[in-house]
């Protein structure tokens, strides 16, 4: 598994709007061990572009699974325009 520290992009003209989707603290840990993801905080505003970038195996899929709601975080919180749908901080 790889673990990389992903660079924050320089603020933009974007990102003006409400706020769309938050990720504290979110972590992916599956039933094999496998961490997936570990500790992602992420904002999503409303005129938002966002990419994901990295080699494989570094977890954009589970990203996107978890924000799609397809898989559950086994730590830290998923925001939907202001509702915690998911809650695994503790």
């Amino acid at each position: 598994m790889m673990q990389e520290k992903l660079a924050q992009a320089p603020a933009s003209a974007s990102g003006k709007g409400p706020m769309l989707l938050a990720l504290r603290g979110v972590g992916k840990v599956f039933s094999n061990g496998v961490t997936a993801l570990s500790d992602v905080d992420l904002t999503i505003r409303e005129g938002d572009f966002l990419s994901l970038l990295g080699p494989s195996g570094c977890g954009k899929s589970t990203a996107l699974r978890l924000i799609a709601g397809l898989a559950t975080p086994t730590s830290g919180l998923l925001d939907w325009r202001g509702s915690s749908s998911v809650d695994r901080s503790n």
